[in-house]
């Protein structure tokens, strides 16, 4: 019997609620997740706020753009009647507002979407709000931008901190045009404990490899029942989904 994988939250429940905001985190909660996967950009006034485009345009409505935007205007936009009227009343939330929320009672994957320059400051802010929550040991790090990692990685002022509070935890990007699953960029992550991927690039193959180099592997993301099965199975570390209680429902917890 194969150890059961992770049950990832993608933008919280995803499916069930609209993406990212706090009704989708605290349903994710209800239903007994191991991580909510987010998304954090960085308003105009320098405030920490969780959505995954650069634009309100698709999840909220209004216009603008994340970063060209004060909170107060943001807070203006519903970010859930595009998915029902009955989440009209969601707003943007502030990642404050989602560790308030969390407080410990599941870990977060905070996967930073653009860091400095072009959300000047970001991972310090990050930082300074996981610490300040004392949520070192339920936030971990992740970025397809390999400039937040350097960061991360290299500035005195993170790196100091990050290397003790987080789990590197890398997505790999699709590579379209029909390239290969490139392990040698796995490889290059030499302190990363897991391995995001694309659900597209993972098959037996790729996770016995990933696994022969000491990293674990999570695949996103999977909704299909037959499909959320099919991965489980072929022995993946983690699932990332927008319909958690399906995976749970398979897991048989």
């Amino acid at each position: 019997m194969k150890k059961q994988p992770l049950v990832i939250a993608h933008r919280g429940a995803s499916g069930l609620a609209p993406e990212n905001t706090l009704s989708a985190f605290e349903k994710a909660i209800e239903l007994g997740v191991d991580r909510i996967e987010m998304d954090l950009r960085q308003t105009i006034d320098g405030e920490v706020v969780v959505i995954h485009d650069k634009t309100v345009v698709r999840t909220t409505n209004g216009w603008g753009s994340v970063r060209k935007l004060p909170l107060h205007k943001l807070r203006k936009y519903s970010a859930g009647s595009w998915f029902n009227p009955n989440f009209k009343e969601e707003r943007i939330p502030t990642f404050k507002e989602v560790l308030e929320l969390v407080d410990g009672r599941t870990t977060l994957l905070l996967e930073i979407k653009d860091g400095s320059p072009y959300h000047q400051g970001i991972e310090r802010n990050i930082l300074r709000l996981v610490n300040e929550f004392k949520a070192n040991d339920w936030c971990i790090i992740q970025s397809f931008n390999d400039r937040v990692l350097r960061n991360f990685r290299q500035k005195p002022e993170l790196n100091s901190d990050v290397q003790k509070l987080f789990a590197a935890f890398i997505p790999v990007a699709p590579f379209y045009g029909g390239s290969r699953f490139s392990y040698k960029r796995v490889k290059s992550y030499d302190f990363a404990e897991e391995v995001n991927i694309n659900y597209k690039y993972v098959n037996p193959r790729v996770v016995r490899k990933v696994h022969e180099m000491g990293k674990k592997v999570n695949v996103w993301t999977v909704n299909q029942p037959k499909n959320l099965e099919k991965y489980y199975k072929m022995g993946v570390n983690g699932i990332i989904t927008d319909f958690p209680d399906r995976l749970i429902e398979i897991l048989g917890r």
